[in-house]
């Protein structure tokens, strides 16, 4: 294979967004977008959300199509380059690690530089519990130290995320800064390197899918907790299952009641994560920095960062 197959996992929140629309518009006869398209809703039936699917599912001749799609451009010498941060996104379904798993099994042998975005986890995970407060279990609804401590969290200490990517099946990596994105200042080179066929470029970044904050970076608005939420945790859902038939009026009208009864209001939060903690996540951060825009071999960095 002549070319070359880089796919952006993420994290989310690390101008994953501004990155994505400036790699579309990228043109070369030598490189092949395949996606995410921003915004979403022009996103449907792409390649990164179809091989994305088929990560997170059992559904898995989706995932060999696309695999061989890319592959197919690859051997075409082409840079293939395939944007998807939800494949760092824990769900109760499946582990962003298992979707890193079934992403290395789909595309086999075939040449793959990971890219992995990085910014400062304390500015991040506010930013990052805002946009997956819905789906969230109820214990981290009611607390953001709970979900700075869960397994929704923990993509963004980067020392065990290069492990999880070695783990994987993934040698090759590379680090690209937050602020270097979000202040415009890329070029093919400093994504790709200077090994890609392609002839090098300046990315039209603009400054896409900015969060909401409030009066300090760490402010976030954040919805109600209902009672519907408390129905929802494990236990209890499992209880109604087995008490109540899934169509009965009773348990439509309990449902109905429930979104209603409020057990924390609408507010806005001053999330913070916990000091230990943050601390700890910004120092792995910051000597990651010094990878940046290089290929690294992640088995020997994961080595050199063990005590």
């Amino acid at each position: 294979m002549s070319g070359h197959i880089f796919i952006h996992i993420g994290p989310p929140k690390t101008a994953t967004t501004s990155l994505q629309v400036a790699a579309e518009k990228l043109a070369d006869t030598r490189y092949f977008y395949a996606g995410t398209f921003q915004p979403r809703e022009r996103n449907s039936g792409s390649l990164a959300q179809q091989l994305h699917n088929a990560c997170s599912s059992a559904d898995k001749s989706q995932g060999h199509q696309v695999a061989e799609r890319l592959r197919a451009e690859c051997d075409a010498g082409k840079t293939v380059f395939l944007s998807e941060e939800m494949f760092l996104v824990h769900s109760r379904k499946v582990s962003w690690q298992r979707k890193l798993s079934e992403l290395r099994i789909f595309l086999g042998d075939a040449p793959i530089t990971i890219i992995v975005t990085l910014r400062k986890p304390t500015a991040a995970l506010p930013s990052l519990y805002q946009e997956l407060f819905r789906g969230l279990p109820l214990s981290q609804k009611l607390s953001f130290a709970s979900f700075c401590r869960s397994k929704y969290a923990n993509c963004f200490d980067y020392d065990f995320l290069q492990s999880e990517i070695l783990s994987a099946g993934f040698y090759r990596a590379r680090k690209i800064d937050f602020n270097k994105i979000a202040a415009s200042e890329m070029s093919t080179t400093d994504l790709f390197g200077p090994a890609t066929n392609m002839t090098a470029q300046t990315l039209d970044i603009g400054w896409e899918n900015k969060g909401k904050t409030g009066k300090t970076s760490s402010e976030r608005a954040l919805p109600s907790v209902t009672l519907k939420d408390l129905a929802n945790a494990r236990g209890t859902r499992w209880l109604i299952e087995r008490t109540m038939h899934r169509d009965s009026k009773l348990r439509k009208s309990l449902g109905k009641s429930a979104a209603r009864l409020s057990l924390r209001p609408s507010r806005q939060g001053d999330l913070i994560v916990p000091k230990e903690l943050g601390e700890a996540l910004d120092r792995v951060y910051a000597r990651h920095l010094s990878d940046e825009c290089r290929t690294v071999n992640t088995a020997s960095s994961v080595s050199a960062a063990t005590p």
